[in-house]
């Protein structure tokens, strides 16, 4: 496919306005983040990604990848369609980063399994029964028996109202532990490992042309957000190679035997793998992105707060009517 050039005007707005992404992702998640003692050394690492990207667009640096036309072509419509470029920044960063902690591993880091969830509940329950048990004894009538142990200002007849409903609470939690989904998500698990790869993805598609005239991101298993999310990543993916040559993650980016993880083909197939056995979280998925550019979450995009940071929150609110619904 021919990609007519950018006028030197075209250029300089596309450029302008991947370097306020940078900026912006430098400012929002590296500067701010006061419990990172390198958070200096951090911010100029990255304003370093940013100057070499810029000079690939601006042909002063080589473009090893040969993406550099189509690529110039793509930002810009991307610009022109409205796609927030803090959003494409952190995501083409956390794509190519090498880090990506599962949901297993995140459990796993404060402690929490199978078991323990499984004794918790059972917990609940014990605790409901003692408490309910001791009722009548604690709360022979209505004023609170030990007004010495309430914080000041408490009300003892709500406090007494609390710990009535406080059984009942606890067996409702003992449910929901028992009714729980499985700790071991095989697709959760999957997410886990490439979110931010499965996130700029939809996002890419959400801003492609006649969107709102495709029912959905896959047709006829070949995604259209592809060879712009190639060439997002072999570009980012030269950037890190440049400023840092002998890092170990980079090597599984790299092209072996003629394969490329980041070809159109390859992240074809990874993506119609990745959605193969879930195919209600293409939806789920689309509905997220959509949600996250209505104007319920306006506010939280002026302060700068991104997609893959609200993913969780959007997710939630999508899926409480659902749950509300299987839990009567």
């Amino acid at each position: 496919m021919l990609y007519a050039a950018l006028t030197p005007a075209e250029k300089k707005k596309v450029t302008d306005w991947i370097e306020r992404g940078f900026d912006q992702f430098i400012a929002l998640r590296v500067a701010s983040d006061t419990s990172n003692p390198d958070r200096e050394q951090d911010c100029a690492h990255i304003r370093r990604y940013k100057d070499v990207f810029v000079d690939i667009l601006k042909e002063k640096a080589t473009d090893r990848e040969g993406d550099l036309p189509e690529l110039l072509r793509d930002l810009y419509r991307l610009m022109s369609r409205g796609c927030p470029a803090l959003d494409l920044v952190e995501l083409m960063y956390g794509a190519t980063s090498g880090i990506n902690p599962t949901f297993r591993d995140a459990l796993r880091y404060v402690g929490l399994n199978e078991r323990k969830l499984s004794d918790l509940s059972l917990v609940c329950e014990r605790m409901a029964n003692v408490i309910s048990m001791l009722h009548g004894r604690l709360l022979p009538g209505p004023f609170f028996p030990l007004p010495r142990v309430l914080p000041k200002n408490a009300n003892p007849e709500q406090v007494q109202h609390q710990i009535e409903q406080l059984p009942d609470l606890l067996r409702l939690y003992a449910t929901l532990l028992r009714n729980r989904q499985p700790l071991a998500n095989p697709w959760l698990e999957d997410f886990s490992k490439q979110p931010d790869l499965v996130i700029l993805a939809f996002l890419l598609d959400y801003f492609r042309r006649n969107r709102a005239r495709a029912s959905s991101i896959q047709t006829a298993h070949w995604y259209r957000c592809c060879p712009t999310l190639g060439r997002l990543l072999r570009t980012m993916r030269q950037v890190r190679h440049i400023i840092s040559p002998d890092a170990k993650y980079l090597h599984s980016f790299e092209r072996s035997n003629n394969r490329d993880p980041f070809s159109e083909i390859a992240l074809q197939k990874r993506l119609n793998r990745f959605f193969s056995e879930e195919h209600h979280m293409v939806t789920l998925m689309m509905e997220t992105v959509r949600a996250y550019f209505s104007d319920e979450w306006a506010e939280h995009r002026r302060r700068g707060e991104t997609l893959p940071i609200l993913v969780g929150q959007i997710w939630e609110k999508i899926l409480r009517p659902y749950r509300e619904e299987t839990a009567r």
